[in-house]
């Protein structure tokens, strides 16, 4: 695959359990609402699950991409997303459109999260365009693509994380086949391609992990993901208390109680506050020390 090479040993062992009778994968995508596939209609996601079942093969892709979301939602959306990740054999991040030069820091600490899953899962970066100063736009446009600038890259060279890039796939035709939904001409104007350039994202991945299947059956695992140990505040970012909808700007406690709301009673000071209504009744709630 195009991009850093990083290490495939998990990735190949998971396609290795594919290749044998009986054989099933499962694969967990996190992403942006590109990913999701809004103004198209597919995803590439659902794509490349379908070009695995016509090559007989039992694949599973669950698409859990979220609009408006980056690479900072990767750790704090494990608890809506922890048994769909606990489930896969690879995990696929696609969260390169929306992070800009001050995610480095989340996607560094999202990815090492990931790869410490107790099942050790496979993760890999999935690079389609990323954003590029200083107008911090994605780029969409071939004549301006610098992978050395993009945010990803340095992480997944520190943490030998393997990356599949789009860019370097279709840059050397002169086109990013970027294309809105009906259209038949590249469109860096939009964020949101349609069911061609979904079709051939998913195309592009399943070369990859067909040809690491190949690999894996002839004995060659490679090397895995570089060791790597999350800070500390990882293990609460996995436990939020609220959650942030992004197109509202509000936010809502995680779990549906009519007793608590969420308020900020000094600045910058938000917590929870039992309302009203609940005056003269008894209020359980779970305190954790240290």
């Amino acid at each position: 695959p195009l991009g850093h090479q990083g290490g495939w040993r998990r990735v190949r062992l998971a396609m290795q359990k594919l290749s044998e009778v009986g054989g099933n994968l499962t694969i967990a995508v996190l992403g942006t609402s590109m990913t999701e596939g809004r103004k198209s209609n597919s995803t590439w996601a659902r794509r490349l699950e379908e070009l695995f079942r016509y090559a007989g093969l039992d694949v599973r892709v669950n698409n859990c991409a979220r609009g408006g979301s980056n690479s900072e939602w990767m750790i704090a959306g494990l608890k809506n997303l922890g048994p769909k990740l606990k489930a896969a054999d690879l995990i696929i991040v696609d969260y390169a459109l929306n992070d800009g030069r001050g995610s480095r820091d989340t996607y560094s600490e999202g990815v090492k999260f990931l790869t410490q899953l107790p099942h050790r899962p496979g993760v890999i970066d999935l690079l389609t365009f990323s954003q590029t100063d200083p107008d911090g736009m994605p780029t969409n446009d071939c004549s301006k693509v610098d992978l050395s600038r993009y945010t990803h890259v340095p992480v997944d060279r520190e943490l030998n994380i393997p990356m599949i890039s789009y860019t370097e796939a279709v840059c050397p035709t002169a086109r990013t086949f970027w294309m809105a939904e009906g259209r038949d001409s590249d469109c860096p104007e939009t964020t949101h391609p349609g069911t061609q350039t979904h079709d051939l994202v998913a195309r592009i991945v399943y070369s990859v992990l067909r040809g690491e299947m190949a690999k894996a059956c002839r004995g060659d695992l490679g090397k895995d993901v570089a060791p790597a140990r999350s800070a500390g505040a990882s293990g609460c970012l996995a436990h939020p208390t609220a959650s942030l909808d992004a197109l509202s700007g509000t936010l809502h406690p995680w779990r549906a109680d009519p007793e608590w709301r969420l308020y900020e009673d000094a600045p910058k000071k938000p917590g929870w506050i039992a309302d009203e209504r609940s005056s003269g009744k008894s209020i359980a709630f779970n305190v954790t020390t240290k």
